[in-house]
């Protein structure tokens, strides 16, 4: 058989619960124990997504350029050295005839004085600090005091011997040569055979008479160019040339320059160098 369900509905349902409450169909103060409470979980949130919307870039503004202005840089002055003043010259002093063993040359203020005592002594100084080939050598001297002399300038000094020019600037009885000059080659290989080593470059004239040279107690100024196999003489300026000729000789060609003195028959010479100059050529 199928059995029947009956199916009452809601609204009756309701309506007898309420007559029962209202009719005290419960008793009273029945205290009513709860129900142990049940944890209620709350469904948590959905998290809501923030959509950022894209910015447009920022319009790029354009700032006025500026003219980057270098300074310019202010040039230093660098100070420059001081020129180094020449070295001093060297001077070395020897003596060619008469008493080596004596000094006869005085440097004092820069001026050198050759004092010869005594007759026949030929003293002579060279610098040593200096080779010269081709050279011009000039010297300013005083006939200080004394009888008849010879002044000298050299040039190509060596162990083989120099160049020379001699002035005589004082007179005596047996020596009358003031106002003339000589030029040499002094030989140390002729002295070594007991010859007399001045060798004469004028040929067959001893000396040359000069009115260039001013005689006595006074000043002259000298000079000797060794150029070459050219050998020529200066007297106060004047180039002199013996018999209108050139004076060559090709034995020497460098060395050491220098100044000398003579004093002859007579005896006491004293000759005074103010000054003296080295020109190479």
């Amino acid at each position: 058989m199928k059995k029947k369900v009956f199916i009452l509905p809601l609204a009756c349902i309701v309506l007898v619960s309420m007559a029962c409450s209202v009719l005290g169909g419960a008793k009273a103060t029945e205290e009513v124990v709860p129900e142990a409470t049940q944890d209620v979980v709350l469904p948590t949130a959905i998290p809501t997504q923030v959509v950022v919307a894209p910015t447009e870039p920022a319009p790029v503004i354009e700032q006025p350029t500026q003219e980057i202005v270098v300074p310019t840089e202010i040039p230093t002055e660098i100070p420059t050295e001081a020129p180094t003043s020449p070295p001093e010259p060297q001077w070395e002093t020897w003596v060619a005839a008469g008493d080596a063993s004596k000094q006869y040359v005085e440097m004092s203020g820069g001026q050198m004085s050759f004092q010869l005592p005594s007759p026949e002594t030929y003293a002579y100084a060279d610098r040593v600090d200096a080779v010269y080939g081709d050279v011009m050598v000039e010297a300013e001297f005083e006939t200080f005091k004394g009888g008849p002399n010879g002044i000298a300038v050299i040039c190509r000094g060596s162990n083989r011997g120099w160049y020379e020019l001699r002035i005589t600037t004082v007179n005596s009885s047996d020596r009358p040569f003031a106002g003339s000059y000589e030029l040499y080659r002094y030989d140390y290989s002729l002295k070594e055979q007991g010859k007399n080593p001045y060798y004469n470059l004028l040929k067959n004239m001893p000396r040359v008479n000069s009115v260039d040279i001013v005689n006595g107690y006074s000043y002259n100024t000298i000079g000797l160019i060794c150029e070459g196999d050219q050998i020529r003489p200066f007297i106060n300026g004047v180039e002199q040339f013996p018999n209108k000729q050139e004076v060559h000789d090709s034995v020497l060609t460098d060395g050491t320059v220098g100044v000398g003195a003579m004093s002859f028959g007579g005896g006491t010479v004293e000759i005074n160098f103010n000054s003296f100059t080295v020109e190479p050529r």
